[in-house]
């Protein structure tokens, strides 16, 4: 019944009347299923296929993310890190303390068009652009402030719990909005029929919304 509903709704505006047959239970489980099947293709199927293809937020740490520790307001990678394609600049070498050093080129680096994206770094500082904003930071700043790549690993469950606290609001606000939007067109409704003196009251206006 609902896969029928969804074809008349779609190819045949002139069997309209006969959703003002369907009992109002029915009339809302087409919305929700609406919805939901909405709701997969835009948002959970995409998400699945991170997960999938990537091997999700572990997936990326673990092949994007050097073995790294921040230590004592100290940087410490194993071995240097350079990168320079697609727009992505990154040049990691914390052997010595050489941003500083090579201040001007580092800012030619960093205002160059062709990057929307760029890390430079060695033991002391760290220059990175993103979206076309600058920011440099000193490690010595961050006294006390002591992270590595396991440290990433243990935030990882509570950033898939986030993400999937954020899909279930995603989900109840389409619900709402999609109702609240049929809402609307039913109260539009009550304009045309008076303009066609058509003899449906809001309820019906409402479901046909629907």
């Amino acid at each position: 019944m609902i896969f029928k509903d969804l074809f008349y709704a779609v190819k045949s505006p002139g069997r309209y009347g006969d959703f003002l047959k369907r009992k109002g239970w029915m009339v809302f489980l087409y919305g929700f299923f609406l919805i939901t099947a909405y709701f997969l293709i835009v948002n959970v199927v995409p998400m699945a296929r991170f997960q999938i293809l990537y091997g999700g937020f572990q997936g990326i740490v673990e092949r994007g993310v050097p073995d790294f520790e921040l230590e004592n307001g100290r940087l410490h990678l194993k071995d240097s890190w350079y990168l320079d394609e697609q727009g992505v600049y990154v040049d990691i070498d914390t052997s010595r303390d050489w941003v500083q050093e090579n201040q001007e080129e580092v800012e030619k680096i960093l205002q160059d068009g062709s990057y929307y994206a760029v890390m430079i770094a060695d033991g002391s500082t760290m220059a990175v652009k993103s979206d076309g904003s600058v920011e440099i930071f000193h490690f010595g700043d961050l006294t006390g402030l002591n992270l590595s790549k396991d440290d990433i690993y243990q935030f990882i469950p509570l950033l898939d719990l986030i993400i999937v606290l954020i899909m279930i609001a995603w989900y109840i606000a389409d619900i709402v909005l999609f109702f609240l939007g049929a809402l609307i067109l039913g109260l539009a409704g009550l304009i045309f029929r008076q303009a066609f003196n058509a003899r449906l009251s809001f309820g019906q206006l409402f479901l046909l919304s629907i």
